[in-house]
């Protein structure tokens, strides 16, 4: 209200100058007009030290303004204050935040939009080695890892890289993204070393230990079936136990190559090796011997209808991948009525080329869909075992597909049927 009251002030004298003056001379509008010219360059002057104070950053401080201008520089001043106290305020806040992330056991490194270090703490000096020199530099050419580089490459940041100290080859860091806006991420690196030789013990026992009772279930094997061989129906009793005992040898077997075949897709998993050994993986072809050759799942072959709409081919491992389309459509058969069909597909997709697995049987409910690939889970317990099913066959598509860039999708609906998929990224077709 002051400001329009000085104005209004401010303008009224003027007029009163001009009126007097045409009392003497005449003539007053043309010395309104003049009056108003006065004012108005007054006005203009006045700008262009505002301009001139605002370009010098000069604003602190009062000026010697009357009238309107002195009610702006006072609005300004205390705009200028308020501004002061809250960059006071952030300061504080931003060195407690500095203090708190100083003191993380964690590696934490502010990237700019370009993946350009920001900022790093205590921690990315000891555990990465960043240096202020690194400022600035692209956070590739600080830690040179193809496992970081590929990570930093994708679209989905939910998962972790794990990969050697670039200052410490003893040392195991694991990298996760975290996005608070759309020009900064936080990059944390925390060390699980402990953590990843744990894993590798409990993975080399596992295999050392599936390795070894190969042995001795196949002399198990062997004199099962010398037995069989021998019994001549005399005892209904020993004919089912000889049946069910090399039933249960066969499904141990079973279980100790899918145990053999886990742990060697880990290793790749966590290493990214085997590189050398891609090949190009005729997807459609291997599609068509197992579902119209009538060798591999008669005769239950007449229950799938198989779909192939691409020909494009897969870089990748062919025994791998085989294992990954025979898991996916035998869990299908297993857990859908007999008398239901199942779609298979082999189609190409805008992000690449997809595989499917559609059923028709009782579905999955949602609080189990996301445990599905974990070992040994069974939605039914008393049902996989009657089905003859290790518990690993999901964990080991999962770690197929990892090898492959991909992952699998599981949608299910109660009553309905299940669908289980993925999509191979163009970047491994061929």
């Amino acid at each position: 209200m002051n400001f329009w009251v000085s104005a209004l002030i401010e303008l009224l004298c003027y007029l009163l100058i001009a009126t007097l003056v045409s009392v003497v001379w005449g003539h007053f509008f043309i010395w309104a007009f003049v009056a108003l010219l006065i004012l108005l360059g007054h006005q203009y002057w006045q700008l262009s030290l505002l301009i001139k104070r605002l370009d010098t950053h000069k604003l602190k401080g009062k000026s010697n303004a009357k009238g309107v201008w002195y009610w702006v520089y006072f609005y300004l001043d205390r705009v200028h204050r308020r501004h002061r106290q809250t960059q006071k305020r952030l300061g504080k806040l931003l060195n407690q935040f500095y203090k708190s992330t100083a003191t993380l056991p964690d590696a934490a490194i502010v990237l700019n939009v370009d993946d350009e270090i920001e900022w790093f703490n205590d921690s990315a000096r000891e555990l990465v080695g960043l240096r202020k020199k690194n400022l600035g530099t692209h956070i590739a050419r600080v830690i040179d890892h193809p496992l970081l580089t590929a990570y930093l490459s994708r679209e989905d940041l939910s998962e972790t890289a794990v990969i050697t100290s670039p200052v410490n080859k003893g040392v195991f860091l694991e990298f996760r993204f975290l996005v608070y806006n759309n020009e900064l991420r936080l990059l944390l690196a925390q060390n699980v070393t402990k953590l990843k030789k744990s894993e590798d013990m409990r993975r080399d026992f596992v295999a050392n230990v599936s390795h070894e009772l190969r042995t001795p279930l196949t002399v198990i094997k062997g004199y099962l079936e010398t037995l069989q061989d021998m019994d001549e129906d005399v005892s209904e009793f020993l004919t089912d136990s000889y049946s069910r005992m090399t039933q249960q040898a066969a499904r141990m077997e079973g279980l100790i190559e899918d145990l053999l075949l886990l742990a060697r897709l880990e290793c790749i998993t966590e290493n990214k090796g085997d590189l050398e050994a891609l090949e190009s993986v005729d997807v459609s072809a291997i599609l068509k011997q197992l579902c119209l050759s009538g060798d591999t799942f008669d005769p239950l072959n007449a229950r799938i209808n198989l779909s192939i709409e691409s020909v494009l081919k897969i870089r990748g491992k062919e025994k791998d991948l085989e294992s990954v389309f025979t898991n996916l459509i035998v869990n299908a058969m297993k857990y859908s009525d007999e008398g239901s069909k199942i779609d298979v597909r082999w189609q190409s997709v805008p992000g690449g080329v997809k595989f499917e697995v559609q059923d028709y049987g009782d579905g999955i409910a949602k609080e189990h869909i996301h445990r599905l690939t974990e070992r040994f889970y069974r939605v039914d317990v008393g049902r996989s075992r009657e089905k003859g099913g290790t518990g690993l066959g999901l964990a080991i598509v999962k770690h197929v597909l990892a090898n492959h860039d991909s992952k699998l999708l599981i949608s299910s609906q109660e009553g309905v049927g299940s669908s289980f998929s993925c999509i191979f990224p163009r970047t491994r077709c061929c």
